[in-house]
């Protein structure tokens, strides 16, 4: 539940006024606190497993994983563009039209990346596809293909809030454990608090406070399970760097 600045988690019981629909269209203010909250108790639901080390291994892995859901995007924001329009729900076919336009060829970046750090790209996103990422993607496939596609607008949030917590200092990390002079972080660049997706996040805010209250209220609910998928560990967690980097080394260039 959200007001003003503040949220918190209320329970649904019979009787609780916060258990029926929001009425209206809502407050920009109060629709970012709430999409802001939901999306941090859908990553605080997931416990923290052992932290990973910054290393060329699990970056490579990181980028197979950013490849997937970036090269998804255009794919499954067309299918929703296409459900909405058919529903008459204009507004929101345009806004699924407007994240293609501002996704479409991040994937490119990620190979760029992989290329750059000798890699073949094309073949290695193919053959290597991280279990979380597949996940995210399983679950933006399905809103786009449901009925009522309207979950793809708070996979959208989640995604890009959450690339907020990418800062400049994150970036200085994993550029760190790359080779020196490679420039292996074009893709997570793009995809942080100093790319667009500062930006995105605000326009999204605004675009969902237009929406009606069960709108809102189906976003919400996607940016908390989107934010539960992207903690969800990966098939590569428990394997060694050397492990990882066998595994790779078919596709790496002679």
């Amino acid at each position: 539940m959200a007001k003003g600045s503040d949220a918190w988690l209320q329970p649904l019981t019979p009787g609780t006024p916060f258990a029926q629909p929001m009425p209206g269209v809502g407050a920009p203010a109060v629709t970012g606190t709430l999409l802001d909250a939901v999306t941090r108790v859908g990553w605080a639901a997931v416990p923290d497993g052992p932290r990973q080390r910054f290393t060329l291994a699990r970056w490579l892995v990181r980028l197979c994983a950013l490849y997937q859901t970036t090269h998804a995007t255009p794919i499954y924001m067309a299918v929703a563009a296409e459900r909405f329009r058919a529903a008459g729900r204009e507004h929101l076919a345009q806004w699924a039209q407007t994240k293609i336009r501002e996704e479409s060829g991040h994937d490119r970046l990620a190979l760029r990346d992989l290329e750059s750090l000798g890699y073949a790209g094309q073949a290695m996103v193919e053959a290597v596809v991280p279990s979380a990422a597949a996940g995210l993607v399983d679950y933006f496939a399905r809103a786009a293909q449901s009925e009522d596609p309207i979950a793809c607008v708070g996979y959208a949030y989640g995604l890009e809030r959450l690339a907020l917590c990418i800062d400049e200092a994150f970036i200085a990390r994993v550029d760190a454990c790359l080779p020196a002079g490679v420039d292996g972080t074009r893709c997570l660049r793009v995809h942080s608090s100093t790319g667009s997706d500062a930006k995105h996040v605000a326009e999204l805010v605004e675009f969902v406070a237009s929406l009606t209250g069960p709108e809102r209220s189906s976003v919400a609910r996607a940016c908390y399970e989107t934010a539960v998928l992207c903690r969800q560990p990966d098939q590569f967690e428990a394997l060694s760097d050397e492990a990882i980097l066998e595994q790779l080394h078919a596709f790496k260039h002679n």
